[in-house]
């Protein structure tokens, strides 16, 4: 529990300076701290919404991306997903990413207990979502700067990719583990 006693924000800014704006804006902040000392934070302003779906079809398969990452110089398996843009609601969110990157539709949205990632740099929320009955009814429309390729596994194979490390990134990760009691209470898993 928080204790009342704290103020609510005990650091001071002095200065606030944008680095770069695009693909994401990162700022530069300078700041006096509780104890007086002076500290630069950079970081990702702004509070954001973003979604991490798994599309599981009536097949009981799930529908994966195959994308390239350029940071990493390299591939992943990964959950679809991304920001939920200015407006739109999580759900929302998560189905217009499902069409994006996968071009599958979705009969339900389950959602998953939201958590946060990288907090001391990143202020977003990740809503999770299981896609009950995603069906692929359309080319995947992926955004510029995106090389994926739709990929179908088994329930049980993408389970046993994550225990082997495959799907590693934490936002899917988190997903897949807090899906799992989900899944094996409505009989997907065992």
């Amino acid at each position: 529990m928080a204790r009342s006693d704290r103020p609510a924000n005990p650091w001071t800014r002095l200065s606030l300076e944008p680095v770069v704006r695009n693909p994401y804006p990162i700022v530069r902040e300078q700041l006096r701290t509780h104890n007086g000392r002076e500290v630069t934070y950079m970081y990702v302003p702004g509070h954001h919404q973003w979604v991490s779906i798994l599309p599981i079809t009536l097949q009981r398969s799930v529908l994966l991306v195959h994308q390239y990452r350029h940071v990493w110089g390299t591939y992943f398996f990964e959950l679809p997903g991304g920001s939920a843009e200015p407006g739109e609601t999580p759900e929302q969110g998560a189905r217009r990413e499902l069409r994006e990157e996968v071009g599958a539709e979705a009969r339900e949205l389950l959602p998953i207990q939201p958590f946060r990632p990288l907090a001391g740099i990143l202020a977003a929320t990740i809503n999770p979502f299981i896609a009950l009955d995603s069906q692929i009814v359309r080319p995947a429309e992926p955004e510029d700067g995106e090389l994926i390729e739709v990929v179908e596994f088994s329930l049980e194979e993408v389970y046993g990719m994550l225990d082997r490390g495959l799907l590693n990134e934490a936002t899917h990760v988190i997903t897949l583990l807090r899906a799992k009691p989900i899944l094996t209470e409505m009989g997907y898993l065992c």
